[in-house]
């Protein structure tokens, strides 16, 4: 794998920015309810794009079993088990585009647990809030595959990565190596760090195999 070092985590506060954003502070506490945490927010404008764009940290006293545990009984997170209910954080966000009457979305999203860290980043427009009610139900069926038989638990948790891999083509000494790129979605590559390979970059999850996979690999910006 690459030497890019491990980005250090950022907390950050909803003062950040120039301009104000109206409703904040009731987001903030729907998050707070619904996922049982304490919600940092900050918050920059696309000017060109003309959006919103929030960077969200929840701070949440459990550990990642028991906030499965919670969201497979339906009281945590705000998400109905109804079909086509729209999640609680969604609704919060339309609202927040009505009260403010441009475009808001989610970049990042970090879950600060007990014993681990979630990363969700956006990958396109709205993506996380497409697909976070699927991505932590993934996290619950991918659990004993991604922590090693249950024998160890990743400290951070980056759902998706974009991986690029060094290729070998032929045998000879002079044999010459191209770059593979492989781009994906939220269910196909997670990156995970571990405290035994915490001198290392990023273990890479498969997703669809459900295997950590081994080689050569860099980490490319989504």
């Amino acid at each position: 794998m690459s030497n890019q070092k491990k980005t250090q985590k950022k907390y950050f506060s909803d003062k950040f920015g120039e301009f104000q954003l109206l409703g904040i502070d009731e987001f903030r506490k729907s998050l707070e309810r619904d996922f049982f945490a304490t919600a940092e927010i900050s918050w920059t404008r696309d000017i060109d794009n003309g959006t919103t764009d929030l960077i969200v940290n929840l701070e949440c006293n459990f550990d990642l079993t028991e906030i499965l545990f919670h969201l497979n009984n339906g009281t945590w997170g705000g998400f109905s088990s109804e079909n086509n209910t729209i999640p609680n954080f969604q609704k919060s966000i339309e609202k927040l585009t009505e009260q403010n009457k441009n475009k808001v979305d989610i970049t990042e999203l970090s879950i600060n647990l007990k014993d681990t860290s979630l990363i969700v980043t956006k990958i396109y427009p709205q993506s996380i809030l497409d697909y976070l009610a699927a991505i932590l139900p993934a996290i619950s069926a991918n659990f004993v595959h991604f922590t090693k038989g249950l024998t160890e638990l990743p400290f951070e948790i980056f759902v998706p990565v974009f991986i690029e891999q060094t290729l070998s083509m032929g045998t000879s000494s002079t044999s010459c190596r191209k770059q593979h790129s492989i781009s994906k979605g939220y269910f196909d590559y997670w990156g995970l760090y571990f405290e035994s390979n915490i001198e290392k970059d990023a273990s890479i999850y498969d997703v669809r195999n459900k295997s950590i996979i081994d080689g050569d690999f860099f980490l490319l910006d989504n």
